[in-house]
């Protein structure tokens, strides 16, 4: 989903947008830097319970977002509106038990780039009327990612490949 506003208006051209799903710090940073020097577009940091405590996770974040600024790249932090504010990313992605988008935006102090993972058709109709700037699809097939959520498939891509044209 494109929306018209400015942080929507810089995630239309992506290309290429990575996942850094690492728990060690210098991985991280080292994925990253390879990853923005790779042609990555926009890249996200979805360490998921793997970073013990909230402050380590904000310096790791804080040095993560100053990376793909460095490099001209769209950060984005998952989950976490809290540590996507206080390291200026920009933007965040949240999942299908995290706070809704409406509430995120009331927490965000400018406006940024908010997506919303979605796993079946009736999870993309309910995300698609909170307006995110972009939906994630799947997974589509197996991932140690996602190990507890049922593969959606290729038919749900090309059921939400139908939805999403005659949104936004």
């Amino acid at each position: 989903i494109v929306l018209f506003s400015m942080p929507a208006m810089k995630f239309a051209n992506i290309r290429l947008y990575v996942l850094i799903t690492e728990s060690e710090p210098d991985k991280i940073y080292h994925l990253t830097e390879q990853c923005a020097l790779g042609g990555a577009d926009c890249i996200q940091l979805r360490c998921k319970n793997l970073i013990q405590t909230d402050l380590a996770l904000l310096n790791i974040a804080t040095k993560f977002v100053k990376i793909c600024t460095d490099n001209g790249v769209i950060s984005i932090i998952n989950d976490r509106p809290d540590i996507a504010i206080l390291t200026n990313a920009d933007g965040l992605h949240l999942g299908q038990n995290d706070i809704p988008i409406n509430l995120a935006r009331k927490l965000l102090l400018s406006p940024k780039i908010i997506g919303k993972s979605t796993h079946n058709i009736n999870q993309l109709k309910d995300a698609t009327a909170e307006s995110p700037t972009y939906v994630g699809l799947g997974p589509t097939f197996s991932t140690q990612t996602k190990p507890h959520e049922k593969t959606a498939g290729p038919e749900y891509l090309q059921s939400a490949m139908e939805i999403l044209p005659n949104t936004g």
